[in-house]
């Protein structure tokens, strides 16, 4: 598709994206265009929404069978748009079924015996997220001179506008970790070389 050109309103990008929502809509290649009806256009939206497809490419689809009716109204293969009824429908998400670890599961994690230091650090990363309710991004970009141990706390956070500095208690199990990582000459608690 990258060597299409296209003529008219139509940009690349654009032109793109409905081929992109026309391949999609194979269901519908092997039918007579007159016989297709609303059913037919809400059905390939339905099972876009499905699939997980995002509302924009199901507002492209949709675009694409209102071009393609005003098409066929205007050469006289059709009489009135069936895609003008259809609607972009959004399907509630799949439940993801979210468990927490078990009290056995911990301790394996726990007890786990690591053989090489990718695995050490892994496993106190582990512990640490489990122990403190941080994000790995967090974790990992946790940095020295936001570490105060005399206090019992850190901070985590990024410099975005939208987000904000989190104070957080550290538990005893991660201050055995922030211990065993703890260089002051270093910029983040946390740095792995192989």
């Amino acid at each position: 598709s990258k060597n299409v050109k296209t003529s008219g309103k139509f940009s690349g990008k654009y032109a793109e994206s409905l081929i992109s929502a026309f391949n999609y809509s194979k269901n519908l290649h092997d039918k007579i265009y007159r016989s297709l009806t609303t059913a037919d256009f809400q059905t390939i939206l339905n099972l876009s929404s499905k699939d997980g497809y995002s509302r924009s490419f199901q507002a492209r689809l949709l675009l694409l069978f209102k071009h393609l009716d005003r098409y066929a109204i205007q050469e006289d293969i059709i009489q009135r748009s069936c895609a003008a009824y259809a609607n972009l429908t959004i399907l509630p998400p799949k439940k993801v079924h979210k468990s927490t670890l078990t009290l056995g599961e911990i301790l394996a994690w726990k007890s786990f015996v690591p053989n090489t230091p990718f695995e050490e650090l892994t496993k106190d990363i582990f512990i640490f997220a489990l122990y403190s309710g941080c994000r790995a991004s967090e974790i990992i970009f946790l940095r020295i001179d936001k570490i105060f141990i005399e206090q019992k706390y850190f901070i985590t956070g990024t410099k975005t506008e939208a987000s904000r500095d989190r104070q957080i208690p550290i538990h005893k199990e991660v201050l055995k970790i922030i211990k065993k990582y703890y260089n002051a000459k270093k910029e983040f608690l946390f740095t792995y070389m192989q």
